[in-house]
C-alpha cells in the first residue's frame, strides 16, 4: 500500500508540472479521451436500435436510426481526431520545455555539483530518457489510453448491468443463472478474475522491461558514445586515423551491438509469451460473456437487437479493461523512467549558501586571504592542497609555479569557487566568501582555464558571451590580445561563426583560439583576472606579445598567472612556489632565483637552457 501511495504521489507531482508547462493540455487529454471512448457505443447501441426496428419492419424509424448514428459516428470521430491532431502539437511542446528544463538545470548547477559522476550520470540518464525513451510525450500518451480505457470500462459496465438486472422467470440452474442476483454474481466474479489475470501479468511484464532498461542503460551510453559522439568529435579524429584505431572501435561497437541484441531478443521472447497469455485470456473471457448473453436472450430477457448491444458491451469491456491496466503498467514505466529528469531536476547547488551582496568597488581593492586551507576533490581520500595559507595583495601580478599536480590550478578553483574548501577558510575582505552571493562573487573573476572552450556561435557572443555584445568593447579586447587582424579578415567578422557544429562557421588555431579566450577575460573587466596556462598554444613571440601587453590590460587589477613556462615569472610582483599541495615558497623572481637547490631555481634552469640565444632570452624575458 505504501508503493501504491509512493506511485500515485509520483503522478501527481509529474502531472502538476505539465500542467504548469501548459494548464490546457490535461483537460484537452479528458476530452479526447472521452471522445475516443465513446465512439464504439455509438455504434454498438444505435445497431441494436437499428436491429430491432428492421426486425419489427419499422423501415422509416430504422432510417432516422441510421441517419442519426451515422452523423453522431462522424460528429465523435471528427472531434476525437481534431483534439487528438491538438495534443500530438501539444505533447511535443511539452517534451520540448522538459528538454530545456534539464538544459536550464545543467547550465545553471554550480562547477562542483555538475562535476560529481554521480549528477553526471544523473545528468545523462535524465536527457536519455526525455530525448529517446519517449519522456512525457509518451507518458501522457500511456495517460490518454489510461482515461480512454477506464472510461470505456465503466460505460461498458454500466451496459452490462443493465443486462443483469432484465430478469424472466426460469427453472432450475438456468433461473439462477439469468436472475439478477445470479446475474451480478456472475459478472462481477468475472470481471474480479479478470482484472487479477491481467494486472499479474501486465505487472511481470513492466518489472521486465524495468529491469532489463537498468541493465540497458550502462551498454547504451556506451554505445552512443562509440556510433554518435566519437566519429564526430574533430578533437580526436586525428587519433583515430593515425593510430589507426578504426579496426578496434568498430570491434568494441559490434560487441556491444551483440550484447544489445541478446537483452531485447529476450525482451521480445518474454513480450511474445505475454500476447500469447493475454490473448488466449481475452479470447476466454469474451466465450463466457457470450455464453451469458446468450443465455438471456434464449430465456427472452433480451431482444435479438439487443442481443448484438450487449455482446458489444462485453467486447469493449474486455478491451477497455486490458488497456486500462496495461496502459497503468506503462505509466508506472515511465514514471520509473522520469523519475530521472525529477531527481536531477531537484538536485541543490552546493556552493549556493551565502546571501550577502559583494561590494562593487571602482577602485578594485579587493582582498583576498587563505585560512589554513585544506582540499580533497569529491571521492578522493588524498588532499590535493594541505594546510594553505596566504593572502593576496591589492592590484599585484602573482605568478603561481610548480611542477605537474602541485596544486596551482585547485588553487584558482578554490579561489573562483568552483568548489569549497575541505578545512580553512577563504576570506574577501576579511568575510568568508561561501557568506556572500555566489553569483556575485563569480563576476569579481575572469579566467582562461588551460581546458578552456570556444563555441559554434558568433564570434563577439563568444567573447561577450551575453547575447548583447557591445562591439566597440569587443574590438578593443581582440586588439589587446593580438587577435584583432585574424578576426577582420574573416566574412562577417564579429558575426562570423566559429566552428562548424552551428552553421557554416571558421576554423581558429589552437594559438588563435587561446587569443579569442584571452580576450574574452578581459572584456568582462573583472577585478581579478586569471589565465591558467594563458599561453601554452602559443610560439614564443606571441607569447613575448601577449605579456608585453598585460601591464597595461591589467594594471588596475589583481591578476594571477600559471604557466609551465618559468619565463612568466619575471613578469610578476610575486610568485607562488607550490610542491605537493603545500606553499614552499614566496617572492620575486630574484629573491628565489638566489634560494639555490629549492623548487623554483631547479624549475628555472631546468628551462632556461632552451633558450640558446642570449639576444631573445634577454628579450623574451623583459
Amino acid at each position: 500500500m505504501k508503493q501504491v501511495f509512493k506511485e500515485v504521489k509520483v503522478a501527481f507531482g509529474l502531472l502538476k508540472m505539465i500542467h504548469s508547462l501548459d494548464q490546457n493540455i490535461i483537460p484537452i487529454y479528458l476530452m479526447a479521451a472521452v471522445m475516443k471512448a465513446s465512439e464504439p457505443f455509438v455504434t454498438i447501441i444505435g445497431s441494436s436500435y437499428i436491429i430491432d426496428s428492421l426486425l419489427n419492419e419499422q423501415w422509416r424509424q430504422a432510417m432516422v436510426q441510421t441517419s442519426v448514428m451515422i452523423l453522431t459516428v462522424t460528429v465523435v470521430g471528427v472531434l476525437s481526431s481534431y483534439l487528438q491532431k491538438i495534443l500530438e502539437g501539444k505533447s511535443m511542446t511539452i517534451n520540448r520545455l522538459c528538454n530545456s528544463k534539464i538544459l536550464l538545470k545543467a547550465i545553471s548547477l554550480d562547477y562542483a555539483t555538475f562535476e560529481d559522476k554521480k549528477n553526471l550520470e544523473e545528468f545523462q540518464a535524465a536527457d536519455y530518457n526525455v530525448s529517446r525513451n519517449g519522456g512525457f510525450g509518451m507518458y501522457m500518451l500511456s495517460f490518454f489510453n489510461f482515461l480512454t480505457g477506464i472510461i470505456g470500462f465503466f460505460v461498458s459496465l454500466g451496459v452490462i448491468l443493465e443486462l443483469c438486472v432484465k430478469e424472466v422467470k426460469a427453472e432450475g440452474i438456468l433461473g439462477i443463472v439469468v436472475s439478477t442476483t445470479g446475474s451480478f454474481i456472475l459478472v462481477g466474479f468475472l470481471i474480479i478474475i479478470l482484472i487479477i489475470l491481467y494486472a499479474r501479468l501486465s505487472l511481470s511484464m513492466k518489472e521486465k522491461n524495468v529491469k532489463m532498461y537498468y541493465e540497458l542503460m550502462d551498454v547504451n551510453q556506451k554505445t552512443e558514445y562509440l556510433s554518435r559522439n566519437l566519429p564526430l568529435d574533430m578533437n580526436i579524429a586525428k587519433e583515430i586515423r593515425l593510430y589507426g584505431m578504426k579496426d578496434m572501435i568498430y570491434s568494441e561497437w559490434k560487441k556491444l551491438s551483440i550484447e544489445i541484441y541478446a537483452f531485447y531478443q529476450k525482451y521480445w521472447n518474454s513480450e511474445r509469451r505475454f500476447l500469447v497469455f493475454t490473448s488466449m485470456l481475452s479470447d476466454v473471457a469474451l466465450l463466457l460473456g457470450y455464453l451469458f448473453v446468450v443465455v438471456k436472450t434464449y430465456v427472452g430477457a433480451v431482444s435479438i437487437g439487443f442481443f448484438t448491444k450487449y455482446v458489444g458491451a462485453i467486447k469493449t469491456m474486455n478491451s477497455s479493461l486490458r488497456a486500462t491496466i496495461e496502459s497503468l503498467n506503462q505509466i508506472l514505466l515511465y514514471q520509473s523512467y522520469l523519475s530521472f529528469y525529477t531527481t536531477f531536476l531537484e538536485k541543490e547547488n552546493k556552493l549556493d549558501t551565502g546571501s550577502l551582496p559583494v561590494e562593487k568597488r571602482k577602485d578594485n581593492e579587493y582582498e583576498f586571504e587563505f585560512h589554513n586551507v585544506s582540499f580533497r576533490y569529491p571521492g578522493s581520500e588524498e588532499e590535493t592542497l594541505k594546510n594553505v595559507s596566504l593572502k593576496l595583495d591589492l592590484k599585484k601580478r602573482f605568478a603561481v609555479v610548480g611542477r605537474n599536480g602541485a596544486g596551482k590550478t585547485t588553487f584558482v578553483k578554490l579561489l573562483c569557487r568552483m568548489y569549497d574548501v575541505t578545512e580553512g577558510s577563504i576570506t574577501l575582505n576579511g568575510v568568508d566568501i561561501r557568506k556572500y552571493d555566489y553569483k556575485e562573487y563569480l563576476n569579481l573573476f575572469a579566467a582562461v582555464f588551460q581546458d578552456f572552450s570556444l563555441f559554434s556561435i558568433p564570434v563577439k557572443d563568444n567573447i561577450a558571451c551575453n547575447g548583447n555584445a557591445d562591439e566597440t568593447k569587443v574590438w578593443k579586447s581582440l586588439e589587446s590580445a593580438g587577435i584583432k587582424e585574424r578576426i577582420d579578415k574573416m566574412p562577417k567578422k564579429l558575426d562570423n561563426l566559429l566552428y562548424h557544429e552551428m552553421g557554416d562557421g571558421e576554423d581558429v588555431s589552437g594559438g588563435e583560439a587561446q587569443k579569442i579566450a584571452i580576450a574574452r577575460a578581459l572584456y568582462k573587466d573583472a577585478p581579478f583576472v586569471i589565465l591558467d596556462e594563458p599561453t601554452a598554444a602559443l610560439d614564443p613571440i606571441s607569447e613575448y606579445e601577449i605579456y608585453s601587453r598585460f601591464d597595461g590590460m591589467v594594471r588596475d587589477k589583481t591578476s594571477i598567472y600559471i604557466s609551465h613556462r618559468m619565463s612568466s615569472c619575471r613578469f610578476c610582483d610575486d610568485i607562488l612556489v607550490f610542491d605537493k599541495g603545500m606553499l614552499i615558497q614566496r617572492g620575486n623572481h630574484d629573491d628565489l632565483i638566489k634560494e639555490h637547490g629549492k623548487v623554483y631555481e631547479r624549475l628555472w634552469h631546468a628551462q632556461a637552457k632552451y633558450y640558446a640565444d642570449p639576444v631573445m632570452e634577454e628579450e623574451y624575458t623583459l
